[in-house]
């Protein structure tokens, strides 16, 4: 099977098993959408659980850091904000006089940067296929991205109908089609997870690190597993065994998705994913017509720079300035979740004259992000004429995982005038 026979609306996982790393690419509409290097040096930290200990207070953030065992002690707010979906009225009350020496239960939400350590919250968010168990939380929510009211209310009615007291559940994208059976199921079994948890808990000496999210396995089979799927193609024995025991676990019905390939030449060459993941970081891409992005990332935000380059489209000026723009918009979040950009993201689009053509660049960019896996919110365009946005990623950013600064320039990419080379 080769990636360019994927259909619009199929989804085909490739799993190469490297020297001491196993890399998954996410093809979509025939396109690589996401990259994930799962080294065995590295660990994910994001959505972990630790049971750590306050080490100190940060009166001035409103938060403490918690040890929870790695470098840095681990921020964690006092004043939690709830997830989306959550209304303030459901929200539980959390101890905010926390001291050193108090133990938390906490989950990571943010990956720890150079230097800084990890950010933790108590609205811990267990998530199972279909069924997200917020234990904080005594409600019910439904992901954004189930946009039929009809299936809202009927998935919102069953969870409320046959969640326990005290502990909420979001429903996931992947339970829109889904029986109440399969969906109840789900919840039962991430229930005795999170009871399995609580139990280690309550004998555990902080640090202590409860539940573990680095098993590129689990998340294939549990985050990654629909309807959608046409193919999860693996090049190592081994790996082959862990997913098919994940998917029968999470995703029985689709465990014929799962095939072994280890024919010459190599999975990830005969795909051309060498070529993709060459330009996966490059400042300049390229779009159709000869128009290009420039991306420009910053130690708080991400600037994305549209370029009308040789595009002759542009003599048709209004239309073609919006033609040229929504392919920038399609691009540009189809780069954020395959770089995994987290953060506050600003774009310099192509300048508009009319209000409703920014107003419909603004919803074409809202539907293309709906793909994406992080939460986008679209704020809108400033005065200056920049979309704003943000974007909470899923783990560290790629850039930081597949290079380090370079020792000679720390960063600059610049030669200091009279370096001897003329």
């Amino acid at each position: 099977m080769n990636r360019n026979t994927v259909l619009p609306g199929e989804r085909v996982l490739l799993l190469h098993k490297g020297s001491g790393e196993i890399q998954l690419a996410v093809v979509e509409d025939g396109r690589l959408a996401e990259y994930i290097p799962a080294r065995d040096s590295d660990r994910r930290l994001a959505s972990s659980i630790y049971l750590g200990q306050v080490i100190n207070r940060a009166p001035s953030l409103g938060a403490v850091f918690v040890d929870i065992g790695l470098d840095h002690g681990a921020l964690l707010p006092l004043n939690d904000q709830p997830p989306p979906d959550v209304e303030p009225r459901a929200r539980r009350v959390l101890k905010n006089d926390l001291s050193p020496g108090d133990h938390v239960l906490a989950q990571v939400i943010r990956e720890p940067d150079p230097g800084k350590g990890a950010r933790i919250s108590r609205s811990v968010v267990l998530p199972g296929r279909f069924v997200a168990l917020m234990p904080s939380f005594d409600m019910v929510g439904i992901s954004r991205k189930i946009i039929d009211e009809d299936t809202r209310a009927r998935l919102r009615q069953l969870g409320e109908n046959h969640k326990r007291d005290g502990v909420g559940w979001i429903m996931r994208t992947a339970a829109e089609g889904e029986t109440d059976e399969a969906i109840i199921r789900d919840a039962e079994e991430t229930m005795a997870l999170w009871n399995d948890i609580l139990a280690r808990a309550s004998t555990a000496k902080p640090p202590a690190r409860l539940f573990a999210n680095d098993d590129i396995t689990v998340r294939v089979a549990r985050d990654l597993t629909d309807s959608r799927l046409k193919a999860c193609v693996v090049d190592d024995e081994g790996l082959y065994e862990s997913l098919r025991g994940a998917f029968g676990r999470f995703a029985p019905e689709r465990i014929g998705a799962v095939t072994l390939d280890t024919d010459a030449p190599p999975l990830f060459e005969r795909h051309n994913m060498k070529r993709d993941l060459h330009n996966l970081l490059a400042r300049r891409v390229e779009l159709d017509g000869g128009a290009f992005l420039l991306f420009e990332p910053c130690e708080t935000l991400t600037a994305i720079d549209v370029n009308s380059g040789r595009d002759a489209r542009l003599r048709s000026e209004r239309d073609s300035v919006l033609s040229i723009n929504r392919i920038a918009a399609r691009e540009i979040t189809r780069q954020l979740r395959l770089r995994d950009v987290g953060g506050v993201i600003l774009v310099d689009f192509i300048d508009m004259r009319y209000d409703e053509d920014r107003e419909t660049l603004r919803e074409y960019f809202i539907e293309c992000s709906r793909a994406d896996r992080g939460r986008v919110r679209v704020e809108g365009f400033t005065r200056r004429g920049l979309l704003e946005l943000t974007r909470k990623k899923s783990g560290a950013p790629l850039r930081t995982l597949l290079t380090r600064e370079c020792p000679a320039c720390h960063g600059e990419g610049r030669v200091p005038i009279g370096d001897g080379n003329g």
